[in-house]
């Protein structure tokens, strides 16, 4: 009679996958914004904000941590906090062709825009709709 051969289990720690919360809370993501923001702006604060934006439009939900990261710091070297009712920046969601994945692109709002002309001295804006099929 053969001998038995003795099996080992091996448990394998699965890591989830971090949190959008988790991910710009990182010491890491925070410098980043810090370092990067147009005047005072709290870290923990523009991550909030991010965090409403993002849990508000569905279509960003599914992007990348780090696309959406880099948005904020974008809006935050200009001195724009993210969120809809201000209306200074956008997240917008782009398929990415070599990843297969979703990231999210920065997209300067009209109130934005104004926001950064008065800072210039620029205080005459002509604003003006476009519509789908528009060029």
């Amino acid at each position: 009679m053969p001998a038995k051969k003795k099996t080992e289990v091996v448990v394998v720690e699965e890591k989830k996958p971090l949190s959008l919360k988790q991910y710009c809370m990182m010491p890491t993501a925070l410098e980043s914004i810090n370092k990067n923001a147009y005047g005072k702006i709290d870290p923990e604060k523009v991550v909030s904000a991010l965090l409403r934006m993002v849990s508000d439009n569905p279509e960003i939900q599914d992007c990348s941590h780090a696309s959406i990261l880099q948005c904020a710091v974008e809006g935050v070297a200009l001195g724009l906090m993210p969120g809809k009712i201000q209306g200074n920046w956008y997240g917008i969601g782009y398929r990415n062709k070599k990843t297969g994945g979703k990231d999210c692109q920065f997209m300067l709002g009209a109130r934005g825009m104004m926001r950064i002309g008065y800072r210039c001295n620029v205080w005459s804006f002509q604003i003006d709709l476009v519509r789908e099929g528009e060029h």
